[in-house]
């Protein structure tokens, strides 16, 4: 009974251990937790924490939303999307939804995350930078 305990012990404090293989998407909602914090309340779609709306599917992120209440460049929009991609994420291009010019939307795909996300954010020709981003599962903004 000690040795299935220490094994379990052990196994747990290596999984803790591991290092995360995402900032953010797809990670379990303990991983998220641990890493951002507890939840701050409830959002319009999903759980906000802090600066974050997100949604979980069984469990696991797939929808991270920020709102930011100053606008940012172009370059740190994308600088903080990608912080939480998977790390095995692959580019596979950049697109504007027919009738949204306004709207780039980034296509990624990812081994580990188990298929395509993308991340995107709305570029206004009156306005500077950015205002809200998304990064989340699937190829459809």
């Amino acid at each position: 009974m000690k040795k299935l305990f220490f094994l379990s012990f052990l196994l747990s404090t290596l999984a803790l251990a591991t290092p995360l293989l995402s900032g953010g998407l797809g990670l379990t909602k303990p991983q998220w937790e641990a890493k951002y914090g507890k939840s701050t309340g409830k959002g319009v779609v999903g759980i906000m924490y802090k600066d974050y709306e997100v949604m979980f599917v069984e469990n696991k992120v797939q929808h991270i939303e920020l709102n930011l209440s100053n606008r940012i460049a172009v370059r740190d929009a994308t600088a903080i999307l990608k912080n939480f991609m998977p790390r095995d994420a692959k580019f596979i291009k950049q697109y504007s939804p027919n009738g949204v010019p306004e709207k780039k939307v980034f296509l990624y795909s990812s081994k580990w995350f188990g298929g395509q996300f993308h991340f995107q954010y709305n570029i206004y020709p009156d306005q500077f930078g950015v205002g809200r981003m998304i990064i989340a599962g699937g190829n459809n903004p």
